[in-house]
């Protein structure tokens, strides 16, 4: 083994290697200053590494590695960077007239760095240059079958940010949530899981809606049971680790929205209703009893608050392309604004979800007697009949339905829905409308699970 000694050396007695396998070589020492820093980027780079050495000094954990003194001067082999940073610290003007910009820069930060100076640097002196390449190799030619320095995933990364800050990121809360009930298949893949893709989801409000959960102090939050929340998280890191999702996938909130459409009710979308005692988040686990203090949470607030006719938590698989794109747009269009387009398009997409049921299931569409197409109000009324008589729905989920059926003067008959199309005195209430979904919301849900 090649004897190495450790000694501070003073930052005048090291010289840059004028060899540097980053650069072309040189032949001056003024020269191999100028290449750390003669492009854009380098500089950049130059400028974040002196701003850090300001802060937190010269990394320890990685000691500049230097020939032995000739002429009481040693040569740099690894570390060329810091130790070119710290001389543009110490003399910020070496290069006023070439990066005029830069150099602005540096004496700013010159200034903070003349408060606490580093004037010596602990260094590794190597005295066979041939054995400190080899160390040297390895450092910058990756893990080298384990050889050189194994790498951090994200989720590595991500475990290592939480001990420090005691926060974990949303996205390792969640995968570490799933593992608590994970099969093994999963449990193999899951540590492949793109945090960043995770993240990238669980950001979304629309997706949190479904999802039932929220962010809160870099928490993730539900008011959920755990049997609830499970479902669409599941759903989500599983996708993920199943390389089923990738970025391109996702990479648009419009793309996160194709997306969401495709969860199955019941199966990947938690169930609102069933809440926890209190609000718990997914990294301290559902709490078993109520706390004692009261919430100071704000109060949930009512469903017509909301803006769209149909809530994001409601989520229907609609496989007809127009049916779909008019679904989509009733979660998404601002009824509160556009509220005559929003009373249209919801009674096209009765009647369209009507209809398709019909054909589905051999329901008669035109009247027995003279052949004529039946109305909407006889369609709804006969598919009302055929839901509860096969056991698809029972009768209180449907009486919302019944009624729109069966009555002419209720904000939710049928006539009432041709008015908004048909009669030029008559507006829709925006908050009628989204009261009137509220009210059939479980006839949409009954009717496309059974197309």
């Amino acid at each position: 083994m090649t004897p190495i000694r450790i000694k501070p050396i003073r930052l005048t007695n090291l010289l840059l290697n004028q060899d540097n396998p980053r650069f072309d070589p040189v032949t001056h020492q003024r020269e191999a200053l100028d290449s750390v820093v003669s492009t854009k980027v380098l500089r950049d780079k130059a400028r974040y590494l002196a701003q850090d050495i300001i802060e937190a000094g010269v990394n320890p954990a990685e000691l500049i590695i230097v020939a032995a003194a000739i002429d009481n001067k040693h040569k740099v082999l690894e570390g060329n960077r810091r130790v070119a940073v710290l001389k543009l610290l110490a003399n910020p003007e070496i290069f006023k007239d070439k990066h005029k910009a830069f150099t602005k820069q540096m004496k700013k930060l010159s200034n903070e760095f003349r408060k606490a100076p580093i004037k010596t640097i602990q260094c590794v002196i190597i005295t066979d240059e041939s054995a400190a390449n080899r160390w040297i190799k390895l450092k910058h030619t990756g893990e080298n079958k384990g050889r050189g320095t194994v790498t951090w995933d994200a989720q590595q990364v991500a475990r290592f940010d939480s001990r420090v800050a005691d926060k974990s990121s949303v996205g390792l809360q969640a995968i570490d949530f799933v593992k608590g009930f994970a099969d093994s298949a999963l449990l193999a893949k899951i540590k492949h899981v793109s945090i960043t893709n995770l993240e990238r989801l669980l950001t979304d409000k629309n997706i949190q809606t479904v999802l039932g959960v929220t962010i809160e102090d870099g928490l993730l939050r539900t008011d959920l049971l755990r049997e609830e929340v499970k479902k669409g998280l599941h759903k989500v890191v599983s996708d993920i680790a199943e390389k089923k999702l990738k970025v391109k996938d996702i990479y648009t909130k419009e793309d996160r929205k194709e997306y969401i459409e495709d969860f199955k009710p019941k199966v990947d979308i938690p169930d609102n209703k069933k809440k926890a005692e209190n609000v718990w988040s997914l990294s301290q686990g559902e709490p078993q009893k109520p706390t004692k203090q009261k919430s100071k949470q704000k109060p949930e607030p009512l469903s017509t608050d909301r803006t769209a006719i149909i809530p994001q938590r409601c989520v229907l698989t609609i496989k007809p392309p127009k049916i779909n794109k008019i679904y989509t747009e009733l979660k998404y269009l601002n009824v509160d604004e556009f509220t005559n387009a929003g009373g249209v398009l919801f009674r096209v997409f009765l009647e369209m979800s009507v209809d398709v049921f019909i054909d589905k299931h051999g329901i008669p569409k035109v009247r027995k007697k003279d052949g004529r197409p039946l109305s909407l109000r006889e369609k709804l009324n006969n598919v009302e009949k055929y839901m509860q008589s096969s056991g698809m729905a029972t009768k209180p989920e449907l009486k919302a339905v019944r009624i729109m059926a069966q009555t002419r003067d209720s904000i939710y008959s049928v006539d009432t829905f041709n008015d908004y199309v048909h009669n030029r005195h008559f507006s829709p209430d925006s908050k009628e409308l989204k009261t009137i979904w509220d009210n059939i919301q479980v006839f949409f849900e009954k009717l496309w699970s059974n197309v």
